[in-house]
């Protein structure tokens, strides 16, 4: 299923009641709907507990479900956690975002921080460090809470959050997988129609009564990544807003090569050689057909002590966008620069190895002459 075209001058009516397209990288919102009223985020809100789970959660730790969170309201028929049940991260992470556990949510909460209290806690002290701006949470799962609510601005951030944690983004990518557990093992697969299109990477659903369907997809296509949200919608229409949002967004954007793989940034004069460094990748930015370039390239050296050889690290691009870090270029020296004694320890080297060599040859001679006249 491939996105509706759209006009690029006509923005989509959309069903749900707050929306909004945000390109990933740069955090340029290209199309929104009421995206800064509260609304209830219902699963959604798993994709925060996941980003926790990943930050203070060791890969190979265990984590296991108490009575409190078995009791939790089941979010499927056919994998329900019982009191006792063990599972890895990475089966909890998965599910959370395959099939929205809201027991292995709870589970996690509680493995993190003691209490479904005290992970809030958490989550929001995490929502004021992405700058989310009208969230406040209050469950690890989203089970409906008055005082449990954001904004479809606010959960396009945590989403782009995710998609810094590989992990996170491999679990929201999966349809199908298993989970084992010291009681079993279980096949578990995504029920919605997320993964039915090849160009969604992520996503994640949400419901509750009071919610209504929520949608989040990330979609990738000729080098962008665009998060589209939402919220307040039905199951119906949540997905074919989602497709004409993003084919409106798409009409607004274009891939921009800054520099390319090998380009020379600059110089350093190292024990009086200068040597070019070059990136080590191409720098390509998304940027809004409809404004000027706005991004900033910054040289940051880092100072060689005892010279550099060809492919060395010498330093960084730094690629700002409306003043914000969006990436990080390795310069790779081009050239080798050694200091004079380095050189001359080589060249000593060199020449102690020839004048052993022509020792050993004249050694050889002479024992072979002995033996012919003995």
């Amino acid at each position: 299923m491939m996105i509706p075209k759209a006009s690029a001058d006509s923005p989509p009516s959309v069903i749900g009641k707050h929306a909004i397209v945000m390109e990933a990288d740069t955090g340029e919102v290209l199309f929104e709907k009421a995206s800064g009223e509260k609304a209830y985020p219902a699963s959604l809100t798993k994709v925060l507990t996941a980003i926790l789970l990943d930050e203070k959660v060791r890969d190979n730790a265990t984590v296991t479900t108490s009575l409190s969170a078995s009791k939790q309201e089941g979010s499927n028929r056919y994998f329900l956690l019982n009191p006792g049940e063990q599972l890895s991260k990475r089966d909890a992470l998965y599910a959370m975002m395959v099939i929205s556990a809201n027991d292995a949510a709870m589970a996690v909460a509680e493995h993190i921080a003691g209490s479904k209290e005290k992970f809030a806690q958490l989550m929001n002290e995490k929502s004021k460090q992405l700058g989310l701006k009208n969230s406040h949470f209050v469950t690890p799962n989203g089970l409906h809470d008055p005082a449990h609510y954001t904004t479809a601005y606010d959960v396009a951030l945590i989403v782009r959050e995710a998609l810094k944690h590989p992990k996170v983004l491999e679990a929201m990518g999966t349809k199908e997988t298993e989970i084992h557990t010291n009681m079993r093992e279980v096949h578990i697969k995504n029920p919605s129609k997320i993964h039915d299109n090849p160009l969604v990477i992520a996503g994640k659903t949400g419901f509750t009564r009071a919610a209504g369907n929520n949608l989040v997809e990330v979609f990738e296509e000729n080098g962008i990544r665009y998060i589209a949200v939402d919220m307040q919608s039905n199951q119906v229409d949540e997905y074919e807003d989602i497709q004409k949002m993003v084919a409106y967004a798409k009409n607004k954007m274009k891939l921009m090569t800054v520099k390319e793989k090998g380009d020379v940034i600059g110089e350093q004069v190292i024990f009086g050689s200068a040597v070019p460094f070059a990136l080590a990748e191409s720098i390509h930015i998304p940027q809004r057909k409809d404004t000027a370039p706005s991004y900033e390239l910054r040289t940051r050296w880092i100072t060689p002590t005892e010279g550099v050889t060809k492919g060395q690290l010498g330093g960084y691009v730094d690629v700002y966008y409306k003043g914000k870090e969006l990436e990080s270029v390795p310069l790779l020296a081009q050239a080798n620069a050694l200091p004079p004694e380095t050189d001359l320890f080589k060249k000593f080297l060199i020449l102690g190895g020839i004048l052993i060599f022509l020792f050993g040859c004249t050694l050889l001679y002479y024992r072979k002459k002995s033996y012919q006249l003995s």
